[in-house]
């Protein structure tokens, strides 16, 4: 389930994600959100898996 979630960011950061959004053929959101899942995939490679519960 998709969860609202405020977040504050430079507005130079903002543009280049946009930019680089607009290459990538994504909204700013997905964009965004294609990084924090690389993010996350890239430290559960190194230090492994985290489990959390997903429920609300």
């Amino acid at each position: 389930m998709l969860k609202p979630f405020l977040l504050r960011i430079e507005r130079i950061y903002i543009r280049k994600l946009e930019y680089i959004g607009d290459r990538n053929g994504r909204s700013i959101n997905k964009e965004i959100r294609q990084v924090l899942v690389k993010y996350v995939e890239q430290f559960e490679h190194k230090y492994g898996k985290i489990e959390v519960n997903d429920k609300d």
